[in-house]
């Protein structure tokens, strides 16, 4: 290995700790909310799309129907998410967010944004900047790298 290497294998090793002490401060921050990430990020994209089958939630948060399923049983549970058959198609079923999932959520991504923004804070704005513009390369590279699969 060269220089180089060593230098991309710890940046690399760098972004995947920072995110394991992201998603541990996201877990013990959403379970306040009684919410696991996935169950938020479900909440989050039903709230931003609307009514979304099981097919595309799967989609969206990158796992399998079974897990969906359970993700799905205990919201609807709590009240926070209802399905309805779909009118066109009995095979599929809408998901939709409740009043009292819209709340939690609202009340969830306000303590949630919060968090996230007091994280950084210690970052000038310039640094903040560089980082934005830094990721977005790496995320960019990444999705090529996908495409070239």
């Amino acid at each position: 290995m060269n220089e180089t290497s060593d230098l991309v294998l710890q940046n690399y090793s760098l972004i995947q700790q920072i995110f394991i002490l992201g998603d541990d401060l996201d877990r013990r921050l959403l379970a306040a909310f009684n919410l696991s990430v996935s169950r938020f990020n479900l909440l989050k994209h039903l709230a931003d799309r609307g009514s979304l089958t099981a097919t595309n939630l799967c989609v969206l948060l990158l796992c399998d129907k079974a897990n969906v399923t359970r993700l799905l049983d205990g919201l609807e549970r709590e009240g926070l998410v209802k399905r309805t058959p779909d009118q066109y198609d009995g095979r599929r079923t809408s998901v939709t967010l409740t009043p009292s999932g819209e709340t939690r959520l609202q009340e969830a991504n306000s303590a949630y944004i919060a968090s996230v923004i007091d994280r950084f804070s210690g970052l000038a704005f310039q640094d903040q900047s560089t980082l934005n513009e830094t990721l977005n390369q790496i995320k960019n590279a990444l999705q090529e790298h996908l495409l070239n699969l």
